[in-house]
């Protein structure tokens, strides 16, 4: 038997993780890990949450929130040696079902971001790159305590 047969032989998929396990995984991956409560927060808010665990250690996940409309996949992470086992790929299958549940009623465009080089990872999923098309470039502003500053819309 393989290595990689014998690992998702002992998977096991769970719809919570912990804080503690949260900050974990985005260290593992070298994300930076959030203060408890914005952590708390954030995972609270989350409308759907797959996770990975071999003996109840969290060992990937993968989060969506959504308005109904338009959908965001977050936080697609496996812990770097559980890595390039199908962890991810059964991850995004479960995000695929739970959107495609959600398509039910209309459509849902979802997004995400790709970390730089995994962007193949996701076009199996039908993702693909902006630009393309008719759709411009995703763009991104991080707002920090010391960054923010009002903004007008005459300027």
């Amino acid at each position: 038997m393989k290595r990689e047969e014998f690992i998702s032989m002992h998977i096991t998929y769970q719809n919570l993780i912990t804080v503690e396990d949260y900050n974990a995984l985005r260290s593992a991956v070298g994300w930076a890990a959030y203060d408890i409560e914005r952590a708390r927060f954030a995972l609270e808010r989350s409308d759907f949450i797959a996770v990975a665990q071999i003996g109840g250690q969290a060992i990937g996940m993968a989060r969506v929130i959504h308005d109904g409309v338009q959908a965001m996949i977050m936080d697609v992470i496996v812990a770097p040696e559980h890595q390039r086992q199908g962890i991810g790929r059964a991850l995004m299958a479960r995000v695929m079902d739970y959107l495609g549940e959600l398509a039910r009623g209309g459509e849902i465009k979802a997004h995400l971001m790709a970390v730089s080089g995994k962007e193949e990872f996701y076009e199996k999923f039908g993702f693909f790159k902006r630009p393309q098309g008719r759709y411009g470039c995703g763009m991104t502003k991080i707002f920090a305590v010391n960054s923010l500053r009002s903004f007008s819309a005459n300027k």
